[in-house]
């Protein structure tokens, strides 16, 4: 079998970032939505700037894309094949857990969620495939804040509407959180949207690395937080399965 090239998967990503975002982008930021070297990254805008694909501001020195937009728009996966895709391993990490498990996409404003699965104690749960959740208050949210830099751009004038009285208001604290979920890899809320509800996400990627989406666990605070901190069987669930969801959109269509 033809091997894959990983230098290819990464040049498409990097137009697939300039693509989607709302305005040109500095080099280290192209860089951070990819999680590549600086480096790394300037050799690839560098040759596609060469062929191109990729226009440099001579003042600003920030780049854009200058291929056909409509096949690098959004990441480069539909949200329905996302879903299709995720949906035996959300299957299996709601089995496992024995928590709810939502898949959320960067949408216009907020995180658009594509996939739910109910919580499998039997409790009266409300269907929320196709809800809108704001980014800043939800696990969901600050993953994509974290792995999808334009994204945050685009959401960076948004406003930060308090839902309850843990939720982060402040752009400076709220960028701290975002480095720290970077860090970490993964994400945590508690009780930040709803009160007495927590929930722990993870970044779901596309070829070249390109964050396409997150998955998460919902549920309640007691359950997933024990001395105010995710506990870590959950958090090691949430992560693999997000790997897992990961190498099955790599895998042949």
């Amino acid at each position: 079998m033809a091997r894959h090239i990983q230098s290819i998967e990464r040049a498409v990503a990097v137009l697939r970032v300039l693509a989607s975002a709302p305005h040109p982008l500095t080099l280290q930021e192209v860089a951070d939505s990819l999680d590549l070297a600086k480096g790394t990254a300037h050799g690839i805008l560098a040759t596609l700037r060469h062929v191109g694909l990729v226009e440099q501001d001579r003042r600003t020195g920030h780049y854009r894309g200058t291929a056909t937009r409509d096949w690098l728009h959004g990441g480069g996966i539909d949200p329905h094949e996302l879903r299709s895709r995720a949906m035996n391993w959300a299957d299996s990490l709601a089995a496992t857990t024995g928590e709810a498990v939502l898949i959320g996409v960067p949408g216009a404003g907020d995180v658009e969620i594509v996939h739910h699965v109910f919580c499998p104690d039997g409790s009266p749960q409300r269907l929320m495939y196709g809800d809108h959740q704001p980014a800043h208050a939800t696990s969901l949210g600050k993953v994509l804040l974290a792995y999808t830099r334009w994204w945050e751009l685009r959401l960076r004038q948004s406003p930060l509407d308090r839902w309850t009285g843990r939720t982060i208001t402040s752009r400076e604290a709220l960028a701290e959180h975002v480095e720290d979920v970077r860090r970490r890899g993964y994400a945590v809320d508690v009780a930040e949207l709803h009160p007495e509800r927590a929930g722990i996400a993870a970044p779901i990627r596309g070829f070249g690395g390109l964050a396409v989406g997150a998955i998460a666990l919902t549920g309640p605070t007691h359950r997933l937080i024990a001395d105010r901190a995710p506990r870590p069987a959950l958090v090691d669930s949430v992560v693999a399965a997000a790997r897992a969801v990961t190498v099955q959109l790599e895998a042949p269509r």
